[in-house]
C-alpha cells in the first residue's frame, strides 16, 4: 500500500514540509516514490503537481488526514464523505439541553 504524507523540512521554528508518495510502512525520512509538492504553513502555501496527484489517487494511493485537508483545499478531492478521525463527541450536558428542548 502506498501513502501520500507529509515530510519536514526547513529549520528549527519555520517548518516547511514535502508532499511525498511513499510506501506506507516506511518511516518519514525515508526515500520516498515521488514528491508531488511543497507545504508552508508559515507563508499559507501550497504548491502541488495536481496530475501527479490525481494519477496516484486512482492508482491506490491513501493520503492522510492533514494530506487530505490539503487537498480538499485545492479542491483535488470533494469534501463529501470527510469524516474527521478524532471527532469530538458532544458531551452529556449537551445531550441533556438538546433533549430539553
Amino acid at each position: 500500500m502506498v501513502k501520500i504524507r507529509l515530510s519536514r523540512t526547513g529549520r528549527k521554528n519555520l517548518p516547511s514540509y514535502r508532499v511525498v508518495v511513499v510506501p506506507a510502512r516506511e518511516k518519514r525520512e525515508t526515500k520516498n516514490l515521488e514528491i508531488v509538492g511543497n507545504y508552508s504553513p508559515i507563508k499559507k502555501e501550497i504548491n502541488l503537481n495536481e496530475e501527479r496527484v490525481k494519477y496516484w489517487l486512482s492508482v491506490g494511493a491513501q493520503p492522510t488526514e492533514t494530506v487530505r485537508r490539503i487537498l480538499i483545499k485545492k479542491s483535488i478531492l470533494k469534501p463529501a464523505n470527510f469524516i474527521r478521525k478524532f471527532a469530538k463527541k458532544p458531551g452529556k450536558k449537551t445531550e441533556e439541553r438538546s433533549k430539553a428542548k
